[in-house]
């Protein structure tokens, strides 16, 4: 079993906090980002079918289903940083699409078999390495 590699330089953490990011939904905070658990996440909690928005302009890299995530979009954003958005209901864009800060990408939802409740599970990778998205960000 290998470690998480979490060091970032503070020459990598200044160059993420200058990406400007933007909530992916509206929701309350579920269960944090916790490198002890490995739960390299943050999830939000609301409604079935709240909107989930892209965090920051890119091109989709994935839309696809796994039995353990359920309904999952990866987001290629630049300069190394990806956004995937775990758990949702529907998928509002395909491989390919160019999508801008704000745009709706899915819809909140329950799929996978490790979802117990309507939550967005949202991680963002920053050169390979799981950061803590609510340090990028407010979340409402």
């Amino acid at each position: 079993d290998r470690g998480v590699k979490t060091n970032l330089s503070l020459n990598q953490r200044a160059t993420l906090k200058s990406i400007t990011l933007s909530p992916p939904t509206i929701g309350l905070i579920s269960k944090p980002f916790s490198l002890s658990e490995r739960h390299l996440a943050i999830d939000i909690k609301n409604e079935k079918g709240t909107p989930i928005s892209t965090v920051a302009n890119g091109v989709v890299l994935y839309v696809g289903y796994t039995p353990k995530d359920g309904n999952m979009i990866m987001i290629q954003h630049a300069g190394d940083l990806i956004s995937i958005y775990k758990c949702t209901e529907s998928f509002l864009k395909k491989v390919g699409d160019k999508v801008s800060i704000g745009d709706p990408i899915a819809t909140m939802g329950n799929s996978g078999l490790e979802s117990k409740s309507y939550h967005l599970h949202f991680e963002l990778w920053y050169n390979g390495i799981p950061v803590n998205p609510i340090e990028y960000m407010s979340i409402y």
